[in-house]
């Protein structure tokens, strides 16, 4: 494979569907810090609550996207053993899952149906 499609590939646009509580729990500052401090440009996260059927829609890059998914890891460390921590954890899970599936269709697209790419909506 081609390098520089592979680097191109980390320029993709990811879109995806996370549940609120997910959404809540992220720290965008500090993902934002750490994107910069990889070199990524314009580490912007969208977020979007329309048409995204009680989740949050998130727009970003997919290496952006990569970062999301190592914080949300963090996040559910971090989650008390009480019920609502059981709770941010499946939240978190299903988030990951998405976040996964998009970056994947952004880098194959021909690869996943409709069905398979994260889109809850």
């Amino acid at each position: 494979m081609d390098p520089f499609r592979e680097l191109a590939a980390f320029d993709a646009v990811a879109q995806f569907v996370v549940p609120r509580r997910a959404a809540g729990g992220l720290d965008l500052s500090t993902i934002t810090r750490r994107a910069n401090e990889l070199g990524i440009e314009r580490p912007r996260v969208e977020m979007n609550v329309r048409h995204a059927r009680g989740g949050v829609r998130l727009t970003c890059r997919t290496s952006v996207a990569l970062l999301l998914i190592a914080e949300w890891k963090q996040v559910a460390e971090r989650a008390p053993a009480r019920d609502d921590g059981v709770m941010l954890r499946g939240d978190v899970a299903r988030a990951n899952a998405a976040a996964t599936v998009a970056c994947c269709q952004a880098w194959s697209p021909r690869r996943l149906s409709p069905s398979e790419s994260g889109y809850l909506g």
